[in-house]
């Protein structure tokens, strides 16, 4: 009975030292100031155990003596901290400026103290305060070296983007634009007088998190046949560890021309210049001049029989306070163990002049999900986006932008009743006529789906991260021109419809390595990677002309002249990549890549080509005798070459084609229509820079 009594009591004491071996850890959680963060995650590192904070920063969690709590906060650098023999652990966050100190490169991350190459980012703190339709709008004016133009007044229309000017005569210089580590199609939809809507204006601003702008080869070359003209890469937003937050943002703005440019002459003016043309020319007195004009000028003398009161083209087909909205619905959260996001947008703006607008709705979904070693995650985008374009025939004299330079003011608009003057007897159409009565319309869906899955391998700071991604877009243009006024009068009428579908899907395949060594005196980061991309093409249009009456505005109601046709198009690029970066206590820094690309734009023997940069830095500033310096914070002086390729030329003209169109010597002669032997453009970069 003793021994029982005995080895009761044992367990009860063994029962007390597991109890305190998993004792309870308390403490707050707060910002640089000491305010209280509530929300923030705290969690045991390599468990499932994790808490939030309440409303006064304060958490209480399971832990034993040597575990490690990581804490960490939306837009706060996380922290890490391991468990002493005290019971109490309170946390100071800093701000993650971050997006400032690390640059998202596409091929990964990179603490911009460690990088060689000319960079810049746009980070959430400025996107989430302007109203934009499209994202390439929140590069205009903060990044030195890249030029910016819109060619056409249409809202949602594809900007002209040249990052450190133009690398090319006859070929593509716009920049690579890559979504979440993903080269994606940049461009526009659309042709003859259909809408063109950029396929940026797809990607709803406020589901993006950053946008970088890699400028020089150093960090172009890594991207190989596709990195000549620099590139612009789009991180999205995901989940974040913490209570689920909700976020909903609307804008309501105007728009109006910035200068409203010369003002055309009035009738009165017009007929004195007229007359004074006359005069100079022919002899004519002032008021001979004036009565030949009222006399023997349509135009002039209808204007006289109406009183002689002038039309203001330029104010009839203006839109002035154009709108602009956009409203904006987020939720995000998640635990230790998973996170999402999800959101939904909508936008709408009209362009300063009449006949022209983009509207556009938008969702998001991110999930990402940890299983021990593993790390699952999700993005996916999709919008639709419908454009009318009245402002994208810019070759048609129904164009709002010339009516007011073309169309003079001794022209009526409309008839004494009220109605329209149609037809027209002026030689410019009647753009009002046109905006109520043509069709100029684009409508375009578009999916972004990116999957990844990272291993944490059983080496230190070995990573293996695989991506799957699809990029879709359905476009639907309908250009209609009726018979009564405009171009469509000589056929009766005329429809065009055309349909197109790009797909491109993606694979990436990386294994990543980083590693502190010493104390903490060198880092080395090593990133190897193979990928493929294929892309397929597919349009068909179909055209008609003379409707039988002008209330029928698609093709199969239009019987005469009847065409139709179809295209098809595909191309792939095949890449392997390696990208090396040494950093001595962050002062030397030294960066190499490689890449080799497959493209299937050449020719068989031809199709493949080798990339390299290389690149030095030395932070002055992170010098001993820089250090207590009140006048520089950051000084670095920087030095790099680099190549990059362009493959951005016609698909198929490496096939041997000939023309039986010339002469030699009066004699007819063949000649080749394509370069079979075209090789990759290449442009190389020498940099020297101190910052």
């Amino acid at each position: 009975m003793k021994k029982l009594v005995n080895l009761f009591s044992l367990l009860l004491l063994m029962t007390g030292l597991i109890g305190f071996a998993q004792d309870t850890v308390s403490g707050v959680v707060s910002d640089a100031d000491g305010m209280p963060l509530p929300g923030a995650t705290v969690v045991v590192e390599g468990t499932s155990i994790g808490v939030t904070t309440d409303f006064d920063g304060n958490y209480a969690i399971s832990a034993s003596e040597g575990d490690v709590l990581v804490f960490s906060y939306v837009g706060y650098v996380s922290q890490s901290v391991e468990v002493g023999s005290s019971s109490t652990v309170n946390v100071s966050l800093e701000s993650s400026t971050a997006l400032e100190e690390v640059i998202v490169t596409g091929i990964g991350t990179q603490e911009r103290q460690r990088s060689v190459a000319s960079t810049v980012t746009i980070g959430e703190e400025v996107l989430e305060n302007l109203t934009f339709i499209s994202p390439d709008q929140a590069l205009n004016g903060r990044v030195a070296g890249l030029r910016m133009a819109n060619i056409s007044g249409t809202p949602g229309t594809a900007s002209q983007i040249r990052i450190r000017g133009e690398s090319s005569i006859t070929g593509n210089n716009a920049p690579l634009f890559v979504v979440d580590g993903v080269p994606i199609q940049n461009g526009s939809f659309g042709g003859g007088g259909t809408p063109s809507i950029g396929i940026l204006s797809m990607i709803n601003v406020n589901d993006i998190e950053s946008i970088t702008v890699l400028k020089d080869a150093s960090s172009t070359s890594v991207y190989g046949n596709r990195g000549s003209n620099g590139v612009i890469v789009i991180t999205t937003k995901k989940g974040s560890a913490g209570k689920v937050t909700y976020q909903v943002s609307s804008s309501y703005g105007f728009q109006n021309k910035a200068v409203e440019g010369r003002q055309p002459l009035s009738g009165a003016q017009r007929m004195e210049l007229a007359a004074e043309m006359l005069q100079n020319d022919f002899g004519f007195s002032q008021e001979a001049g004036i009565n030949w004009m009222l006399t023997n000028r349509r135009d002039y003398r209808d204007w006289d029989a109406r009183g002689r009161v002038d039309t203001d083209w330029a104010k009839l087909v203006s839109n002035p306070d154009a709108p602009i909205q956009s409203y904006d619905i987020s939720a995000s959260g998640g635990d230790a163990s998973q996170n999402f996001r999800v959101s939904l947008g909508y936008k709408d703006s009209e362009a300063v002049n009449m006949g022209s607008s983009f509207e556009s709705i938008s969702g998001s979904v991110a999930y990402t999900r940890k299983f021990g070693k593993a790390t699952i995650s999700t993005s996916n985008l999709v919008t639709n986006g419908k454009q009318l374009g009245q402002l994208e025939s810019t070759a048609y004299f129904g164009n709002p932008n010339l009516t007011k330079f073309f169309m003079p003011m001794t022209e009526a608009a409309f008839n004494p009743d009220g109605t329209y003057l149609v037809p027209h007897p002026a030689s410019m159409h009647h753009t009002l006529y046109l905006l109520e009565n043509n069709i100029y319309e684009s409508d375009v869906t578009r999916a972004l789906s990116n999957s990844s899955v990272t291993l944490d391998l059983p080496v230190d700071g070995l990573k293996f991260k695989s991506t799957f991604a699809l990029d879709f877009v359905l476009n639907a243009n309908h250009d209609y021109q009726n018979a009564i006024e405009g171009d469509g009068v000589g056929e009766g009428g005329v429809s065009e419809q055309a349909v197109s579908r790009r797909f491109t899907w993606s694979t990436i395949n990386r294994l990543e390595y980083s590693k502190v060594l010493g104390d903490n005196d060198h880092f080395i980061s090593v990133v190897l990677g193979q990928s493929f991309q294929k892309n397929k093409n597919h349009s068909i249009y179909a055209y008609g002309e003379a409707p039988a009456t002008d209330q029928l505005f698609y093709v199969n109601s239009f019987p005469a002249n009847r065409d139709a046709g179809g295209a098809f198009s595909d191309w792939k690029v095949l890449s392997y990549l390696g990208v090396a970066n040494y950093s001595f206590q962050d002062k030397y820094i030294f960066n190499f890549t490689w890449r080799n690309d497959g493209s299937s734009r050449f020719a068989s023997g031809y199709r493949f080509g080798n990339f390299f940069s290389y690149g030095v830095a030395w932070n002055i500033s992170n010098e001993n005798f820089l250090a207590d310096n009140s006048v520089v914070n950051n000084l670095k002086l920087r030095a790099s070459w680099g190549e990059a390729g362009d493959q951005n030329i016609g698909l198929n003209q490496y096939q041997s084609l000939f023309a039986y169109s010339g002469d030699y010597d009066s004699q007819g002669a063949f000649s080749q229509l394509h370069l079979v032997t075209r090789l990759f453009r290449g442009k190389n970069q020498r940099n020297l820079m101190l910052l």
